[in-house]
């Protein structure tokens, strides 16, 4: 059985934004351009024909894991493309290509938007329906609580980030909900920050990608190193567990060193307690 056709959105999504963070917008234009385009194409622009005969969630507006064709809805997916179009829109268009029309991003917040569980957080492909009772019916042999869609920091994180930028470029859209939003999903992830400073990470990867997300949500939502005490907790937690490499994971080629990296930057505890950490 196959169910998708690889990570494209995702992976292009994040491309984009790191490549924006840099100054090498100029010498990477061509290869922005094709990106801009890329997520364009890949934004679904109508629901399913038969939606509400299968219990389909909106998918209007909306992002997939992989392209268009794929059809499934993703929270994070869309807000993560979102992020990358709304930085692509502060670059001039003939660098990178006209940017994508104020309709279709409305259409991608008022998606985004109809994500969110009642207590103001976000799960993946749709809201939370149900309670914990079905997951005796898991098939699975390999994954636990795959049943019901539950929230996690991550999609939370990823929700939080996108509406915040898209805010300061929208103010007057959805205003009230958005920000009901962003204080109810903040709180959610401070909330959720276990005993040792971390955030247990939903897609396996677990402590590190978990943190990662978590910070970067806090950081977007007004947090920083100085004036929150979840931040700080992190921090402690994530440097504690660096190895004698300098890297963290198993091995200092492992990818969680690239999440612990852009954790620290963004909570800017590097400049303070811990100038000693080495950044190779």
């Amino acid at each position: 059985l196959h169910v998708y056709d690889g990570c494209q959105s995702w992976e292009i999504a994040f491309i984009v934004q790191a490549y924006c963070s840099t100054d090498l917008v100029n010498e990477f234009a061509p290869t922005l351009r094709k990106a801009h385009e890329f997520i364009k194409r890949s934004q679904i622009l109508e629901d399913h024909p038969d939606s509400e005969a299968y219990y389909r969630h909106r998918s209007k507006g909306s992002w997939t894991l992989s392209t268009a064709d794929n059809g499934w809805s993703v929270s994070d997916c869309t807000a993560e493309a979102l992020k990358a179009l709304l930085l692509l829109s502060t670059i001039s268009p003939n660098l990178v290509g006209e940017p994508m029309k104020g309709e279709r991003l409305y259409d991608a917040v008022d998606c985004v938007l109809s994500f969110m569980n009642k207590d103001g957080t976000f799960s993946t492909y749709e809201c939370k329906r149900t309670t914990s009772m079905l997951e005796v019916l898991n098939p699975s042999e390999s994954f636990l609580n795959i049943i019901v869609d539950y929230a996690s920091v991550e999609c939370t994180s990823s929700v939080l980030q996108a509406l915040i930028m898209f805010r300061e470029v929208y103010p007057g859209y959805r205003e009230e909900e958005i920000r009901k939003c962003i204080k109810n999903a903040s709180k959610f992830i401070e909330n959720s920050q276990r005993k040792d400073g971390s955030w247990f990470g939903t897609w396996g990867i677990c402590f590190t990608y978990g943190t990662f997300f978590a910070v970067k949500g806090l950081v977007a939502s007004g947090r920083t190193y100085e004036n929150s005490f979840s931040i700080s907790k992190a921090c402690e937690f994530l440097l504690s567990k660096q190895l004698s490499t300098g890297g963290w994971g198993e091995t200092y080629l492992s990818s969680e060193t690239e999440y612990a990296l852009m954790m620290v930057f963004a909570s800017s505890c590097i400049w303070y307690k811990y100038l000693s950490v080495q950044l190779m």
